[in-house]
């Protein structure tokens, strides 16, 4: 529960760093913020494989988008489905 909670945390604040950075138009910054998390997510080996599965893909998938607008909503996406099943 620890690890959960750790994560869950994590990801708080990669949004609540990422919004200020993409609203104030630095989508590229807010793209990297949302990668390190996610990345973080699926190389984490203390949470649910299935977490980890998806969150990998999901970096396979924006490392090949190269439009910074789309990979930023791309990630937060992926960032608000690990949320929601970390936090339940």
């Amino acid at each position: 529960d620890s690890t959960r909670t750790a994560m869950v945390r994590k990801i708080e604040q990669a949004i609540e760093q990422g919004v200020p950075a993409f609203n104030h138009g630095n989508h590229a910054k807010c793209a990297e913020i949302y990668m390190t998390t996610v990345t973080s997510l699926a190389e984490n080996q203390q949470i649910d494989c299935s977490v980890r599965s998806s969150m990998s893909a999901l970096v396979t998938k924006a490392g090949k988008v190269h439009c910074k607008t789309t990979r930023a909503w791309m990630l937060r996406g992926g960032l608000d489905q690990a949320y929601d099943t970390l936090s339940n």
